[in-house]
């Protein structure tokens, strides 16, 4: 199994995802046409926030800070891709018709957003298991120190700037940051030899192919393969766990060593996780 191929799929889903100011085509110039009361309430909305923001400067009006911290950046473009059904989000100022790699209902973010770290930071899925001892706090520091704006603009486009992503990419960004602390503790557990903890985490990562971000990118994509590679992992299979470290480019987790032929294998669901009377 040549794990090129699934290397070239991953590529092509993510710059499908994270691309240049798309182009509006005539008919999707005419539903925003048909949606301008749409845009009309959302420009109403960024007036209220600003309003609000103003009173709470002055003093005058006691409203929680993280409330408004979470409704505005400059990194939210206002425009959104329809609903699956064609419909505008609420927030909606302009609307976009998704292709058939994009995110029904997803934001476009401007990625060279002076305030993107904040924006970030806010759409943290804080609603996602974590393992004891993890916060989402952590989380984002070691995301944060990792990742370079400058780095991603630059490697989206030539000039490195007008770089919009849907939200999603950046959801999925979060939710990967989310696993990649469970791998961590799986691998202090299998260095205590707690075969109990390690099937516990590998039954969360299992769980983590129904989170939502996975979902809306996948659409199910490799989702029995994935599931039996967690299995695996849960079951205590070392080169398992180093494979998905590899996978995903955690080199503070991988030994170095190439497994990607392991995979592969899997990906391809020629490899499964052991029986219990198998002997290995």
């Amino acid at each position: 199994m040549d794990p090129s191929r699934f290397d070239s799929e991953l590529d092509r889903r993510l710059a499908s995802q994270a691309r240049p100011t798309p182009m509006i085509d005539e008919s999707t110039s005419a539903l925003l046409v048909n949606l301008a009361e749409v845009a009309a309430r959302g420009q109403r909305r960024r007036l209220r926030y600003l309003s609000v923001a103003s009173l709470l400067v002055c003093g005058v009006l006691a409203v929680p800070t993280a409330a408004i911290a979470s409704s505005v950046f400059g990194a939210q473009t206002g425009t959104f891709n329809a609903e699956e059904d064609g419909s505008a989000p609420d927030e909606a100022q302009d609307l976009l018709t998704p292709g058939p790699e994009g995110a029904p209902g997803a934001e476009w973010i401007d990625m060279g957003s002076s305030d993107l770290n904040g924006y970030i930071a806010s759409v943290a899925p804080r609603d996602l298991p974590l393992p004891d001892g993890v916060t989402w706090d952590d989380v984002l520091d070691g995301f944060f120190s990792r990742f370079s704006q400058s780095e991603y603009l630059a490697s989206n486009s030539p000039g490195g700037e007008g770089v919009k992503a849907e939200s999603v990419v950046i959801d999925t960004m979060l939710e990967n940051e989310a696993r990649r602390a469970w791998l961590r503790a799986w691998f202090a557990a299998y260095d205590t030899g707690d075969d109990g903890r390690m099937k516990a985490i590998g039954a969360v990562l299992e769980r983590s192919v129904d989170w939502p971000a996975e979902q809306a990118t996948s659409r199910g994509a490799y989702a029995e393969q994935t599931r039996e590679w967690m299995r695996m992992i849960g079951g205590g299979d070392y080169a398992a766990a180093q494979a998905y470290a590899q996978f995903y480019d955690w080199t503070e987790l991988w030994d170095g060593n190439d497994r990607g032929e392991l995979s592969g294998g899997i990906l391809a669901g020629s490899l499964t996780a052991q029986s219990p009377d198998e002997t290995p």
